[in-house]
């Protein structure tokens, strides 16, 4: 008698143009493999927003047992969106261009291990979220240089030049950096402040491995951590830079940690993009609530007590 699959439905995001994704099929890489642990698979190929998060919520209401977002951190965020406040996990084969969500877990980088672990050997662990409106994020929620990065970098451009995009439009944003006026509502609390970069942070990585908010932030602390940054010039830029590439980033004086328990309200003087786990999302103002322990996610088993740490980016056969 045939085994028992593990997922009696396992429904599939793939993103095609997502970072290394649009090398290879992983989508149709990723359903082949599941074939072999669920008995039914579905896949949706889709770099729309709306388009995966209703697939997503379709597949929930037909029993989905795990939903695998296969792209970068944006499509890892439309699908952890859908199953927010949900018993459903999500799993992540990394094929993006930072794939912060998968460093921070420990989930392997490598495609073929990172599908490995969804049928093998894992464990699911539930990390915070931040709501903004009817919508979820799992990494940070920004205005200021932050936003204006974003808006500067396209799909096809990241999709080409991968993190060198990012850096490039970096460089082009310096020359603007200034301070904005914010009124914040901190955890009830009123505060005014001038910042060129107001975070709500889940995640302690900015973009780059290295390049951190703060060494001790964790996804599944039950807090958020606002961020907000007072850099004027360019070499204040560069001095936050290196401090936190030195895990000193609490002792500049330009930027200021706070834990978030509850929520918090950014309004800007002037109206400025926000961002959320990569993408525009909209105008100022705007509101996140932290949403504790809101999400499961497929991750490596704890070895001794300790968290894995993911290797180097790469796709072996």
């Amino acid at each position: 008698m045939d085994p028992e699959p593990r997922f009696a439905h396992a429904h599939v995001v793939h993103n095609p143009t997502a970072g290394l994704a649009a090398a290879f099929d992983a989508g149709d890489l990723t359903r082949q493999h599941l074939t072999a642990v669920a008995r039914e698979v579905t896949l949706c190929q889709s770099s729309d927003r709306a388009v995966v998060v209703a697939g997503v919520r379709a597949a929930l209401a037909q029993g989905a047992a795990v939903c695998v977002a296969v792209g970068g951190d944006g499509t890892v965020s439309w699908v952890a969106d859908a199953l927010a406040c949900t018993a459903v996990p999500l799993a992540i084969i990394p094929t993006g261009t930072g794939n912060v969500l998968a460093r921070e877990l420990g989930i392997p980088l490598d495609v073929h291990a990172a599908l490995r672990l969804v049928s093998g050997d894992h464990t699911v662990r539930r990390i915070d979220t931040m709501r903004v409106g009817d919508a979820y994020y799992v990494l940070n929620v920004s205005t200021g240089i932050s936003s204006q990065l974003m808006r500067a970098t396209s799909a096809a451009y990241k999709q080409q030049l991968g993190m060198f995009a990012y850096l490039m439009a970096a460089l082009q944003q310096l020359s603007g950096v200034r301070l904005r006026r914010f009124m914040l509502l901190v955890n009830g609390q009123p505060m005014h402040v001038r910042a060129s970069e107001v975070a709500v942070v889940n995640a302690r990585t900015i973009g780059l491995q290295r390049l951190r908010w703060a060494p001790d932030i964790q996804l599944d602390d039950g807090q958020l951590e606002l961020c907000i940054l007072r850099a004027s010039t360019v070499l204040d830029l560069l001095r936050v830079f290196f401090n936190a590439l030195l895990d000193r980033q609490r002792h500049d004086p330009a930027l200021r940690i706070i834990p978030l328990t509850g929520s918090v309200t950014i309004v800007p003087r002037d109206d400025v993009p926000i961002q959320a786990d990569g993408d525009v999302i909209g105008w100022s103002p705007i509101h996140v609530t932290l949403a504790p322990r809101a999400l499961g996610v497929i991750v490596p088993p704890v070895d001794s007590g300790r968290r894995s740490v993911a290797p180097a980016n790469r796709i072996s056969s």
